[in-house]
């Protein structure tokens, strides 16, 4: 098993024997072992993301698939994702990269109300929710509901004025470039 250390902007694949084999920027990581063809804002959740990984969710929730369903099911090969798209291009093709994913769910979802309210209708609760599609303030307030005790959300392009309101909700624990990881101000 090959093992990812992210410091910094820099991420290490360390081999079973704890050598270190490669080391990569993070943009050239997933370019790498990814395959990713956008610009460098795109990835500017990652340091976020590799930080809320960290804490290794057994059960993740995203709305709007993309280059973060994969960097989850690489970083965390056991938890169970469930990933909502409404754009059924997306949803085509990364149902089908994870046709063989057992752990990788990812659901179409078209109608905006259905969109948001989705995971209502899911049992359990999750350790880490990530939202980059759309609706995100609604998506906020079901994430909430959703999320277990101590859990962490991650929202992607929060520098938008419309997101404001959904980000009152939580306590900003960490933000980096234009994505915040976020607690409950709920104790449940």
């Amino acid at each position: 098993m090959v093992y990812l250390i992210q410091i910094k902007q820099y991420v290490w694949t360390v081999g079973k024997k704890g050598r270190i084999k490669m080391m990569f920027s993070i943009k050239r990581f997933v370019d790498r072992m990814i395959g990713a063809p956008r610009g460098i804002e795109q990835y500017s959740y990652i340091p976020i993301l590799m930080e809320a990984l960290k804490d290794n969710p057994k059960n993740i929730l995203e709305w709007g698939t993309g280059l973060s369903t994969s960097l989850m099911s690489l970083m965390c090969p056991n938890a169970s994702i469930v990933a909502i798209e409404h754009n059924y291009k997306w949803f085509l093709y990364y149902n089908y990269k994870f046709r063989n994913n057992a752990n990788v769910s990812v659901v179409y979802v078209p109608n905006i109300k259905n969109y948001s309210n989705y995971p209502l209708g899911l049992r359990g609760c999750f350790d880490l929710v990530f939202v980059d599609g759309m609706d995100r303030n609604k998506c906020l307030v079901v994430a909430n509901a959703k999320l277990v005790v101590g859990g962490r959300i991650i929202l992607h392009d929060v520098d938008r004025k419309e997101y404001l309101k959904g980000v009152g909700l939580f306590t900003v624990v960490r933000k980096c470039f234009n994505t915040v990881l976020l607690k409950s101000l709920v104790v449940k």
